[in-house]
């Protein structure tokens, strides 16, 4: 795919070196491959393959440039998926993919949209690339919060979650239903839902939850749980 579309991805790529982001960084152009490759795994169809492949080569472009309003990335996306050459048809829902991807769910995406955010979740749901990236994250962060393990502390919510081994938990909510108030109607709609996905994504959770379990075990095993001083992580 990366030769078919070959303008676009040296496009892509060019934008990330300039970002210093070819392979360094949270959105790095890797991670927009690993998101792209996930697209024809879970596709239902080669048609919707090849669009959302180009939506994913394109979807870091937010991140790349947070300095930026909607509407300068929206004029960034347009341009360059006008290098694909789709139809008018496929690169408008390709461009409304790229805008949506980290939204919440909505009974309103389309095909295009639901493959883009699946896709995008499988990358970030590998254990290893969980922890780095958490870790990159919010460096000022403790690697575990040994008074609040799994809970937030106070003050803390998803964004801000308190610890890496926090952040590493907020990802097992994909497992189920994701719930929110918007105009006044409660929403509520799976985070996975493309029937390939699903499947892709039950181990990556055994792992992650592999991973936390261990994680917790083994500062109880030593005498570290509970924590003989919790003033600390006040």
């Amino acid at each position: 795919m990366w030769n078919t579309y070959s303008d676009l991805v040296q496009a892509v790529r060019a934008d990330h070196e300039t970002q210093c982001a070819l392979v360094a960084g949270a959105h790095n152009f890797d991670h927009a491959l690993i998101v792209a490759q996930y697209c024809l795994h879970i596709a239902p169809t080669g048609e919707d393959s090849s669009t959302s492949w180009v939506a994913a080569i394109c979807h870091n472009t937010d991140r790349l440039h947070p300095e930026e309003s909607e509407a300068q990335i929206h004029e960034r996306v347009c341009k360059l998926v006008r290098l694909a050459n789709l139809s008018p048809y496929e690169s408008r829902i390709a461009v409304e993919a790229i805008m949506d991807h980290s939204k919440k769910p909505h009974p309103l995406d389309g095909l295009t949209t639901k493959i883009l955010k699946d896709a995008d979740k499988l990358a970030n749901l590998d254990p290893l690339t969980l922890a780095v990236r958490s870790a990159n994250a919010y460096p000022s962060y403790p690697p575990v919060n040994l008074v609040h393990l799994t809970n937030y502390p106070p003050g803390c919510n998803y964004k801000e979650p308190g610890s890496v081994l926090r952040d590493l938990y907020s990802s097992l909510e994909w497992e189920g239903i994701c719930e929110y108030h918007q105009m006044g109607t409660h929403i509520k709609v799976p985070w996975f839902r493309m029937e390939k996905a699903i499947e892709l994504a039950k181990p990556r959770f055994t792992l992650l939850r592999t991973l936390i379990e261990f994680t917790i075990q083994s500062y109880k095993s030593v005498g570290l749980i509970p924590y003989p001083f919790p003033d600390d992580f006040k």
